[in-house]
């Protein structure tokens, strides 16, 4: 018996390289920032806007493998400065330092940025039960997270200037460029 051969079959295709991200530059200064600021401390905008906090000595954070940089409560001055950071009314902040000095809650650095055009992108950073609003830039920005873990946090688009809300994080385990984002629509990152 013959076995016929039938033209028709799909034929598969080997295996393609996927293509190479169109803007690495944002994501190469985040995470250099991010090397930068474990190796010397970190320096960001206080939650009222004005002076920048200082999140005092690299002693105080822990090398990181997930998406945030934790910060220790074991130096006070970092400490009270990562505090100072987050973007909350004085009660919550009031809150998040009483858990985290009891060891019920940890608090954590990410770096957040628009990965395509500087157009106006809002997002909400939520965890812990609590929500910061971050307007996102081409550079990198970082926000202190009060976060229970293992667990995630989540990424809301707020504001979308055109194109999606284009939102990328990074932190010591490098960038991880997000979905482009609707208006109102979230996703959430796993924190190890």
């Amino acid at each position: 018996m013959t076995q016929r051969r039938n033209d028709h079959e799909p034929k598969l295709l080997e295996p393609q390289p996927l293509p190479a991200p169109k803007r690495l530059a944002p994501a190469l200064v985040a995470t250099g920032v991010l090397a930068v600021a474990i190796a010397t401390g970190f320096m960001f905008l206080g939650s009222d806007g004005g002076a920048p906090a200082d999140i005092a000595t690299a002693q105080s954070l822990q090398p990181s493998e997930g998406i945030l940089v934790p910060v220790s409560t074991e130096d006070p001055r970092a400490f009270e400065d990562a505090v100072k950071g987050l973007q909350l009314s004085d009660p919550d902040r009031a809150r998040v330092r009483t858990a985290a000095a009891a060891g019920d809650l940890d608090l954590g650095l990410i770096a957040v940025w628009d990965y395509l055009h500087q157009d106006g992108d809002i997002v909400a950073v939520s965890s812990a039960g609590f929500v910061q609003y971050v307007p996102i830039h081409n550079q990198p920005s970082i926000v202190v997270l009060p976060y229970e873990g293992p667990g995630s946090i989540t990424v809301t688009g707020l504001h979308d200037g055109g194109g999606g809300v284009t939102v990328a994080v990074a932190s010591g385990s490098g960038p991880l460029q997000l979905r482009p984002l609707m208006v109102g629509e979230s996703l959430q990152v796993s924190i190890p």
